[in-house]
């Protein structure tokens, strides 16, 4: 309910009395703008209507009271369109005729019986008699259905209907006994005057008092009663009098109240600096449901015009919560008082999932349904068996109230107990499921009731109940049967049918209305329809459109949450197709229709609207969408390309909630014929390329492909079958083409537009320009897996597809043979999933029988002989095809029926099979012919030799093959023995017949990898003589020079260094590579050939001094390739570089990092003077980036594994000073960590000096998030070392060390959904240091900086929680911040709520 209220308008004669209507006009130019985003429902006028009783109007009080009506009433009734019975005033102290007032009359009734006796025997007192006569008259003369005018002495007490709801008014009298502008304290209100009032109210839904003064300004025992029945009897109550804008929510024993004091006043105080004196009005928005109010000031600018006052609250509104009311009541309550609107449909499974939800056995169970399919109702029919059921409680959530249940909920499990205590929590999203679940204890069954039906997630230990459209969908249609009956009705028995689909309650309701109706006339389901939405008449007419539009959009955004989305809704006359072009009368239409259907047929949560039932809102949808044209379409689209210019965040909010209640259209009948009607491809406003090559078509597309997918394929095809491939880059990409893609992968798994849409993807495939897994490319190859295809589309389907493909032409040629590729992969399936769901239907891949399989690879086989021999340009490709999947066909058993038919017209046409042939040597374990019978191996294998090239290089990999193979068959012959025996003759053979001399030979040695390569050239090694060996060397030479000095040297290169290492030949080929430019070669060849003397690296020093190469590269080759054989040598190698060079210590320190896995305890004892000192040079600062984490990681392993307090200390003060020049932190996590841990009074005096000294701020920004709360609000290390030492540094420096403190300390001690409080430091923090307010800023900074998942909502509750404790702190200064974070903790938590309701209805 919506409310005006404003005071003390003070009307006055001659100038300043137009200065007052100029004012007026100016608040009525901004109520017209206010009245148009939400109706105002009632005003309140709280007093002081005329200046001074009229004095200086020259006449009566009486014909001021009337102009008054005139000039300010009137217009605003009209203006807002209420009744005058919605315009509520009491009298102020201005409306006494002061020269009338009897002062010694007044004296003799001022005591408390005489008060009492004057108001049971008097109606009118004179200096009030003008104004009493005028508000009698102008209520009784009111003739408005349903209200009630009832007179109490001095008193008016109304009630009248808003909004659905009785209001109760009671406008009492404070001004009766008023006569000076000092009357605090003086005057009395009595009970003989509000006693009759709020019992003759008592029955109402909302109550409201009204009076000039607030019950403080009365004498004290009388303000104290009248206090007392506010609280008890009442909801609002709002005064003037004071010109003070205040509004206050109070508890008392008596119970809670609303109180509105009026904002300012409505006089010439347009340029007074003086807030109270300032001109205004509040508006309150009252939810009387979850009981909060939102307060909204305004105040005329210096401009006179109003603007809300942004300093209030959040942008202008502040709300007000009555938190004393616990959601959970009793469940034998909300039996009694739970309203059974329809007979129950039934049926054995629907008997089972009520037994299911009682059973004992299940403690947490999750019931998900769509709204109107009958949850609720199943709770009350479960446990309304006629027992009593004690320790059972009930709650219903709305989007106000879900803010404070898991408190509540927590509370009520702590009082609970016993095996027979249930809860049951209605109306929960899928977020708090979760978490109530899991505050849920073991002996406390729990009952969660959810509408997101869609995103129900399995849970251990949580049994799901769901109930869909299907599960009474018989017992629907029997129901509908019996109650619309007759053959004349025969049609519309089965249009409601498919408008209810199976849920009870919409059939129910539609029923319902039939009943009620003339059956002659309802023989149109659309007409049905109406008579449900209750309209008739021309004015209902725009009502039922105004609904239409409503129900477009899942959710419909209102003013509150986007004002640019709700704005082009509202003035676009093809999305709101009302007669009035008018945007205020637009808006009125809309909120009139908001106020008519909720809560019944729409939810509201105040920013944005869901219609409901989804039946409901589906049929309307379709409804609006069957009446557009194609030009209508295009005219839509240009608007909405308008709208993403001037507001990309409102265009995606529209087009996102337009297509998600398309989506949501699935599994509906009718849905299915108007996306027929949509995309029909003569006539369809959707068979367009202006519409499916824009952004909101294609999202568009997407969301109609899961409610028709034939409609949808066909469209898409038309459009875009005869497109070139040129085209389709040119107009579909970005979101565009993803949104299609999607599209398309959906109606891919549809059987029925299977084959469309996968000739449309395969068009996408050629003109493919994303990189994405999931593209069209991976999408549509994915179809030909035997398995998880994402199709149901049977193999017999697929290879038709691919004929098809090869009959357009040579362009699909490449992707035939990819799909082929595709085709007859065997293992390794998996896709992602989403495309298979329809609705609560989900699709299945299809699954193939092994005969299918067989038929189906058979298939693509001969499609592959046939393109070997008619294609030559595919041979390429398809011998790369063959490759990949060679050894599965032969060692699964295909080498007759789809290896050898392949590869036989393949030999036809190419000679060298060297890359299969060696593919397929890679048999492990002779596995591949595992299948086969001795006399078929043997025919295999003489196919295979026909195959095998005449390479050396092959024999070797035969070689290793055998080897590897022959590894584990017991034998008592050794491995070694049996290299030798296997490569000693390959070696003869590499010797005799000069293979060592044949370039081509080498060079294919170079292209294979082969892990024997070392023991067959220690082989080589004895055999050939120096000569050979000379000429071996000579012409890798010459292959050297085509490689780079920078390339990988081919690994036959140093095993063959390697084991002729002593040999004069093989130290003449390594000097030539270095006269020949090839340093790096000559390093890394001669560091593998270092010895125990170090002999090389002696030697490579004395080349580099004598300026062969450089330093660097020689250091870095080196110890990237030298071969160390012993840890021992490692240290003598490091060390001798050391020793010989300067500043090479990061170098030294990444050699000794990387061979790390060489070295033991003992190493690290015997050395740890040395490592320490590379440690200690290693620069703190960003000249190694990619080295700092290792060194950080290495570091904290030498000081965990050997202690050094003096090396501590020194690494303690170089961190200290290298944080405090650059930001590096986050390369060097956990230094500072272990230093405290695990040498604390070593470290702990430079540590404290630099965190107390502003000269090091870089170190504590630096080191704050390692050691304290960081991103949580737990102990960080510094905070494990005990409070005491952090007390006494504080003591100490308690001019900074308490402000880093707070910004770093735990703010709760141990798991904080356990703490009750904050945590003990932060206490003793504010205690002691609490009014500084740069303490209070850092605390504040700390608490506003965490990581989080999930709903935020719950973490805000507890801050809230603990931050009231302080409330009543010694400090002011701690109190007055404690209640600034509980009002930001409250609009964070409104700030959350409006994003999740978002999500909710956006997802349903």
């Amino acid at each position: 309910m919506r409310i005006l209220h404003f005071s003390d308008f003070h009307l006055r004669p001659n100038k300043q009395g137009e200065r007052s209507m100029d004012i007026f006009n100016r608040m009525m130019d901004k109520l017209q703008e206010i009245n148009q985003e939400a109706n105002i429902d009632l005003v309140i006028f709280s007093g002081d209507m005329i200046d001074k009783g009229g004095k200086y109007f020259g006449k009566s009080l009486a014909e001021c009271l009337r102009d008054f009506k005139d000039k300010i009433i009137t217009p605003l009734v009209n203006q807002l369109q209420i009744g005058y019975h919605q315009f509520l005033f009491v009298p102020g102290n201005h409306e006494v005729v002061r020269d009338l007032r009897n002062d010694v009359s007044i004296g003799k009734i001022k005591t408390e019986n005489g008060v009492e006796d004057f108001l049971g025997n008097n109606d009118t007192v004179p200096h009030l008699q003008d104004f009493l006569c005028f508000q009698k008259e102008y209520y009784d003369l009111l003739d408005v259905p349903g209200l009630e005018v009832k007179h109490n002495g001095l008193s008016i007490t109304l009630k009248m209907p808003i909004n659905g709801k009785m209001v109760g008014i009671s406008l009492l009298n404070t001004a009766w006994m008023c006569g000076s502008d000092n009357d605090r304290g003086k005057i009395m209100l009595g009970l003989s005057q509000i006693n009759p009032s709020w019992s003759g109210i008592a029955d109402c839904q909302i109550k409201i008092a009204i009076s000039h003064h607030h019950y403080n300004f009365l004498e004290e025992c009388d303000g104290n009663k009248i206090s007392e029945v506010l609280h008890k009897h009442y909801d609002i109550y709002a005064v003037g009098h004071t010109h003070g804008m205040k509004t206050t929510h109070e508890e008392d024993e008596n119970g809670s109240l609303f109180i509105s004091v009026a904002a300012g006043n409505l006089y010439d105080n347009l340029h007074e600096e003086r807030k109270m004196y300032k001109n205004g009005f509040t508006i309150l928005d009252y939810n009387d449901v979850t009981r909060y109010l939102d307060v909204t000031p305004y105040e005329q600018q210096t401009d006179g015009c109003f603007e809300v006052d942004r300093n209030y609250g959040t942008g202008g509104t502040k709300r007000f919560e009555d938190t004393s009311r616990s959601l959970f009541n009793p469940l034998d309550t909300w039996l009694k008082s739970y309203v059974k609107q329809f007979a129950i449909l039934d049926n054995e499974e629907m008997k089972q999932k009520r037994a299911l939800l009682k059973d004992k056995n299940n403690q947490k169970v999750l019931l998900a349904a769509l709204s109107g399919l009958g949850k609720t109702r199943m709770v009350y029919e479960t446990f309304n068996d006629g027992h009593n059921h004690p320790n059972h409680f009930y709650a219903e959530l709305t989007n106000e109230n879900e803010n404070w249940i898991l408190n509540d909920f927590s509370e009520l499990v702590s009082k609970v107990s016993g095996e027979d205590a249930v809860i049951i929590v209605d109306n929960c999203s899928n977020d708090l499921c979760g978490d109530i679940f899991r505050r849920a204890p073991g002996n406390v069954k729990t009952i969660v009731i959810t509408n997101e039906y869609y995103d129900v997630q399995s849970s251990p230990n949580v049994v799901i109940i769901k109930i869909d459209s299907l599960t009474l969908k018989n017992e629907v249609a029997s129901y509908i049967d019996q109650n619309i009956v007759g053959e004349e009705n025969q049609h519309l028995r089965e249009e409601v049918k498919k408008i209810a689909d199976g849920f009870p309650s919409m059939a129910c309701e539609l029923v319902e209305t039939y009943k009620n109706g003339n059956q002659v006339e309802l023989c149109q389901a659309d007409l049905l329809v109406s008579k449900l939405l209750r309209a008739s008449g021309k004015g209902d007419d725009e009502h039922l459109e105004a609904l239409k539009t409503l129900s477009l959009f899942q959710p419909f955004p209102l003013s509150h949450f986007n004002r640019a989305a709700y704005e082009f809704i509202i003035n676009n006359d093809i999305l709101l197709q009302l007669k009035s072009e008018k945007p205020g009368r637009r808006r009125r239409v809309i909120n009139e229709t908001k106020n008519r259907f909720t809560p019944t047929l729409i939810e509201d949560t105040g920013s944005m609207l869901n219609v409901r039932p989804f039946p409901l809102a589906v049929y309307l949808a379709k409804d609006w969408f069957v009446g557009l044209d194609e030009y209508m379409i295009e005219q839509l689209f240009d608007d909405f390309e308008k709208l993403k210019k001037e507001s990309d965040s409102a265009y995606r909010l529209l087009v996102d909630s337009l297509a998600k209640r398309i989506e949501y259209m699935k599994n509906l009948p009718l849905a299915e014929d108007f996306i027929v009607r949509l995309t029909d491809s003569e006539y369809g406003p959707f068979a367009n390329e202006k519409v499916v090559c824009s952004q909101m078509g294609s999202r568009i597309f997407l969301a109609m492909a899961s409610v028709n997918p034939v409609a949808v394929t066909n469209c898409l095809y038309s459009l875009l079958v005869y497109k070139n491939t040129q085209w389709l880059k040119d107009n579909i990409s970005g979101d565009i083409r993803r949104n299609l893609v999607w599209a398309l992968e959906k109606l891919c798994f549809d059987k029925d537009s299977f084959m469309k849409a996968s000739i449309v993807m395969a068009q996408l495939m050629l003109a493919e320009n994303e990189s994405y897994g999931n593209n069209a490319t991976g999408q549509f190859l994915q179809l030909f897996h035997v398995v998880l295809p994402g199709t149901e589309a049977n193999l017999v389907e697929r290879v038709s597809l691919l004929s098809l493909l090869m009959d357009k032409g040579q362009e699909y040629f490449s992707i035939v043979i990819k799909a082929l590729d595709s085709a007859f992969v065997s293992h390794g399936f998996h896709r992602s999933s989403s495309a298979e769901r329809f609705g609560i239907e989900e699709k299945r891949d299809y699954m193939p029988s092994h005969q299918e399989v067989w038929d189906y690879w058979y298939a693509c086989r001969d499609i592959v002989i046939r393109l070997i021999n008619e294609k030559e340009e595919l041979q390429g490709d398809i011998y790369k095809l063959v490759i990949g999947h060679a050894f599965v066909w032969i060692s699964d058993g295909y080498f007759d029926t789809i290896f050898r038919p392949i590869v036989e017209p393949l030999q036809k046409r190419q000679a060298d099979f060297a890359d299969l042939y060696n593919h397929l040597l890679r048999d492990r374990r002779n596995s591949m012919l595992r299948r086969y019978s001795p006399v078929k191996k043997t025919e295999i294998q003489e196919f295979l030799q026909n195959l095998r090239p005449p390479y050396f290089s092959s024999s070797l990999k035969e070689a290793q093959n055998s080897l590897y193979n022959e590894r584990r068959i017991d034998s008592t012959e050794s491995y070694f023995e049996k290299l030798e025996k296997v490569l000693m003759p390959l070696a003869r053979t590499f010797i005799d017949r000069r293979v060592f001399a044949n370039a081509e030979e080498l060079k294919r040695l170079a292209d294979v990898n082969l892990f024997i390569e070392h023991a067959f050239f220690l082989d080589v090694a004895k055999l050939i003589d120096d000569d050979d060996l000379g000429d071996f060397w000579n012409i890798t030479l010459e292959l050297v020079r085509e490689y780079s000095d920078e390339e990988k040297m081919p690994s036959f290169l140093s095993s063959m260094c390697y084991v002729t290492r002593e040999r004069k030949v093989t130290l003449l080929f390594r000097g030539q590579l270095l006269k020949i430019g090839y340093a790096k070669w000559y390093i890394g060849l001669s560091a593998k050939c270092e010895n125990e003397h170090l002999d090389v690296i002696r030697s490579l020093i004395h080349k580099e001094q004598e300026g062969c190469f450089e330093k660097e590269i020689m250091i870095d080759v080196y110890l990237n390739n030298v071969a160390i054989n012993k840890h021992q040598e490692l240290f003598k190698i490091l060390r001798l570089l050391y020793d010989s060079y300067e500043n090479i210590s990061v170098r030294l320190l990444e050699a000794l990092i990387n061979f790390t896995f060489m070295c033991d305890e003992e190493d690290l004892k015997n050395n740890a003077a040395f490592i320490e000192q590379l440690i200690l040079e290693y620069p703190i600062d960003d000249s190694n980036p990619h080295l700092n984490y290792e060194y950080t990681r290495y570091t904290i392993s030498v000081l965990e594994r050997h202690h050094d307090a003096v090396f501590a200390k020194k690494m303690n003060k170089k961190l200290i000073e290298g944080f405090n020049h650059g930001y590096l932190h986050s390369n060097f996590d956990g230094l500072c960590s272990i230093l405290l841990e695990k040498y604390t009074d070593e470290v702990w005096n430079d540590f404290e000096a630099a965190f107390t000294d502003d000269k090091y701020l870089g170190f504590i920004l630096q080191v704050k998030n390692e050691i304290g709360s960081g991103a949580g609000f737990g102990a960080g290390p510094l905070f494990q070392l005990g409070n005491e030492r952090i007390k006494d540094m504080c003591l100490k420096h308690p001019n900074n060390s308490p402000v880093r403190i707070a910004e770093m300390m735990p703010i709760y001690d141990g798991n904080m959904w356990e703490c009750n409080s904050f945590s003990e430091i932060m206490q003793w923090i504010l205690d002691t240091y609490g009014n500084q307010a740069m303490v209070l800023s850092g605390i504040h900074t700390n608490i506003h900086t965490f990581g989080w998942t999930g709903s935020v909502i719950g973490l805000f509750q507890h801050h809230k929680m603990c931050m009231e404790q302080l409330l009543n702190h010694k400090f002011t200064e701690v109190r007055e911040w404690a209640a600034n974070c509980i009002q930001e903790f409250d609009e964070e938590i409104k700030r959350e709520t409006l994003h999740e309701d978002y999500v909710r209805l956006h997802y349903q």
